[in-house]
């Protein structure tokens, strides 16, 4: 998990990382259901992933903020164009409550 006050380290870090891993990836801030920042590579997108798209329940995101617990899922290439591994991580207050997930998307190659 990611305590809110660390976010905006996690993002600085996104921004360095995302064009070293080989074949690029997307990473995305959700606040509640809505993605509020995203990071992507010149070599790697998904559409869906897009400052004020909004989440669907059934997202490995939304379960990850739900169950408040770090979640990893194989996307088939039937759902993006490309198979896409995708792992979200919920971020909590200092209550403890989900109040949103740092999920990061890359190209299963």
């Amino acid at each position: 998990m990611i305590k809110l006050a660390g976010v905006e380290s996690c993002k600085i870090l996104a921004e360095l990382l995302a064009d070293l891993i080989p074949g690029g990836a997307v990473f995305g801030l959700v606040e509640k259901d809505t993605f509020v920042w995203v990071k992507e590579t010149s070599a790697f997108r998904l559409d869906v992933i897009k400052v004020g798209n909004k989440l669907h329940e059934d997202t490995t995101t939304m379960r990850s903020i739900r169950e408040k617990r770090v979640l990893t899922e194989n996307i088939p290439r039937a759902v993006y164009g490309k198979r896409v591994t995708l792992v979200s991580i919920p971020v909590l207050n200092d209550d403890g409550d989900a109040v949103g997930a740092l999920s990061v998307g890359d190209n299963i190659t």
